[in-house]
């Protein structure tokens, strides 16, 4: 019998560099019953792959946050707070608004669910077979977007 190597199942990404996925579940992840050492979100997006569906897994903390953290050579907001910028559930006067006021931002999480997104990759050599998400290129997709080849 011969040995045959198989071809990697890859996010499929079009010309742009963007791939297509659907956010299909968030779960919270609470620290006393879990291995984690604090609350967290779990956000599950299936993505399309060069062979079938890829599960990519994005986890962020429980807040919101109108502050900047050092985040490698830039500033940028928490996971979570950037994710719902990208996302719409928020624009950056409402948020820095409620900080200063010291008000909770209403949020539904949950009417993510099933939203279909296009993002890119992260590039990180530590990690070159774990495709992760960028999320400042993370947005959603409000009509059908034509496959580019």
């Amino acid at each position: 019998m011969a040995l045959k190597p198989k071809m990697a199942n890859s996010v499929k990404v079009d010309d742009h560099g963007y791939a297509l996925a659907t956010l299909t579940d968030i779960t919270f992840l609470d620290s006393d019953e879990s291995e984690y050492e604090r609350e967290q979100f779990l956000f599950d997006f299936l993505a399309e792959g060069t062979k079938k569906p890829i599960n990519l897994k994005l986890w962020t903390g429980t807040i919101i946050n109108a502050e900047r953290y050092e985040n490698g050579k830039n500033k940028d907001y928490s996971k979570l707070t950037r994710l719902c910028l990208q996302l719409g559930l928020i624009n950056e006067p409402d948020l820095k608004q409620a900080y200063r006021d010291g008000k909770d931002i209403d949020l539904d999480l949950d009417s993510l669910k099933g939203l279909k997104v296009r993002f890119k990759l992260l590039k990180q050599a530590k990690t070159r077979n774990l495709s992760q998400i960028d999320l400042n290129t993370l947005e959603p997709i409000k009509e059908p977007v034509k496959e580019t080849k």
